[in-house]
């Protein structure tokens, strides 16, 4: 998990700092940020607040940059590069290596799951900005940024780039539906939505009674969606949720062939920033 949890924060590290990752996605909803720009030919004058960083702020300075934009956008990299260091740090992570095997589909899939949290890590960021201080000298720009990101928030960070941890399981079943126990245990919440219903029957002797008597499959399948009734939301806890699904009648011919039937029920949902969530429920 360690290793994982590694290779995540690299990942989640590289997808803020590609190019279009730090756009903001709407307006913020954090106070108005003030912009300083003066143009001048003297030293870099330094903001006060850059010598009181406040506690869970993280100060981001760029270079000096040919625009207004890129002077900030270098300063926001710095200051999420300390935001995912102060994340990492108390677990002493620095893994930047793949795994054996099929390293390449765990490793792309891995990213695909993060592009979610970077969204919203991006998002947060952007909200919390607390000052800016933009200066020319000499025909470049170079940015101040404080940004405001305190512990929960990290610890909300490390929640959703690990994914949410949930399983489902049958507590009974009666008069065609299947009560089911939902428990998420990571804190990242899950809303499921729908389930999916598939029931594979196989026919162990399909050779024989075709051999004499008629031509059968020797397995067939049927697959069953619907709605769950009331979307059921799950975070650090457990919830009980109820699905129809059709019953396998046994009779003669059932019989005959040697029937068995086989249940598999998926549910479906999405989490908290908008990754798709399937559980398969244990139990049948």
């Amino acid at each position: 998990m360690d290793f994982l949890y590694g290779i995540a924060l690299n990942l989640l590290l590289k997808l803020f700092l590609e190019g279009s990752a730090i756009l903001p996605l709407g307006p913020a909803t954090s106070p108005p940020v003030r912009y300083a720009i003066e143009e001048s030919a003297r030293p870099v004058k330094i903001p006060d607040w850059v010598n009181r960083v406040p506690k869970d702020g993280f100060m981001g300075i760029s270079g000096f940059c040919t625009s207004i934009e890129e002077a900030r956008q270098q300063a926001l990299h710095s200051a999420v590069a300390q935001i995912v260091q102060n994340m990492g740090a108390e677990y002493t992570l620095s893994h930047d290596s793949s795994v054996s095997g099929d390293a390449r589909s765990a490793h792309y899939e891995l990213k695909e799951r993060l592009a979610y949290t970077a969204r919203w890590f991006v998002s947060s960021v952007n909200e919390n900005i607390k000052e800016i201080d933009i200066q020319q000298t000499k025909g470049k720009y170079v940015c101040f940024v404080l940004v405001k990101y305190p512990r929960v928030m990290i610890d909300k960070l490390r929640r959703l780039t690990l994914g949410a941890r949930a399983g489902a399981r049958i507590l009974s079943k009666e008069n065609g539906r299947v009560n089911v126990e939902v428990r998420e245990n990571n804190g990242v919440e899950i809303i499921l939505m729908e389930y999916e219903v598939k029931m594979t029957t196989t026919n162990r002797h399909a050779d024989i009674v075709t051999m004499f008597f008629m031509k059968v499959p020797k397995a067939a399948s049927h697959t069953a969606q619907g709605i769950i009734e009331k979307k059921v939301s799950v975070k650090d806890n457990a919830r009980t949720l109820s699905v129809a699904y059709p019953t396998s009648v046994s009779n003669f011919k059932s019989f005959l062939l040697g029937s068995e039937t086989e249940t598999r029920i998926v549910l479906h949902g999405y989490d908290e920033v908008g990754r798709p969530v399937s559980l398969t429920v244990s139990g049948f």
